[in-house]
């Protein structure tokens, strides 16, 4: 009769779905969740454990990292490595996991150094902790060699004046812009051609501004992602003073 009962619960507990757990749990995951012995699994994509003999809570066996390549990196927590050249390192303690890899910038598929000052079409950036920064603007002279122009900057070349500044007041914006001179006089008879000391015509202009000749811009700041990855374990929802 025990055995029948027994039979009709498990065939009633299949039909819903719901799976019988072991009456004793070998491993539990940071989710509550049993874990079989031997058992690997990762959270996030980030968060390596295993289940093991009197592991009750799981055993962390370190962070998974991905490089460029597509190649997978399993950092033992306590251990830092070099992954694409920057050091990324694994820690925990009772209280949480951490991943935190070395601040750069990313720029297209290329990483930036903190400090590493680096062209990115006609805009000059600087690397920082937190993001990149627009400092200058680069212009072409009459030889058509690049010069650079701090942002704030602006310079005369020939009939030409290049400007690197500022959108407004402090929109986030950095612009670039040529325009002729006004205090010049010069020609360009309709007969004789385009005269080369004057930029081709390009009206790419902001809000309310003058017509210019040349003119690009760009976010004065790119933010860069957070390069810590914490996971906060049960033990660091105690009260404080238990």
């Amino acid at each position: 009769m025990q055995i029948v009962l027994l039979l009709f619960f498990f065939t009633f507990s299949l039909s819903f779905g719901r799976e019988i757990l072991p009456s004793v749990c070998p491993c539990r995951d940071w989710h509550g969740g049993c874990r079989r012995l031997g058992e690997n699994w990762t959270d996030n994509g980030i968060w390596a454990y295993r289940c093991a003999i009197g592991a009750s809570n799981s055993i962390f066996e370190g962070c998974l990292v991905n490089s460029k390549s597509g190649k997978v990196h399993k950092i033992e927590a306590g251990n830092n490595e070099t992954v694409d050249d920057f050091w990324v390192k694994c820690e925990t303690d009772e209280i949480r996991h951490k991943l935190e890899f070395e601040p750069k910038c990313v720029v297209g598929e290329e990483y930036k150094r903190i400090g590493e000052n680096f062209r990115k079409g006609i805009f000059q950036w600087i690397c920082l902790e937190n993001g990149r920064w627009i400092i200058g603007c680069y212009y072409r002279n009459e030889t058509d060699g690049w010069n650079l122009l701090r942002l704030g900057e602006s310079v005369n070349d020939g009939l030409i004046r290049h400007n690197c500044a500022r959108f407004g007041d402090g929109p986030g914006v950095a612009q670039f812009h040529s325009e002729i001179r006004a205090d010049i006089s010069h020609e360009s008879p309709s007969n004789r051609g385009h005269n080369k000391m004057l930029t081709h015509f390009v009206d790419k202009r902001l809000r309310n501004h003058p017509t210019e000749w040349t003119h690009q811009n760009a976010p004065l700041f790119v933010a860069e992602a957070a390069n810590v990855r914490v996971r906060y374990l049960p033990a660091s929802r105690k009260t404080i003073g238990e």
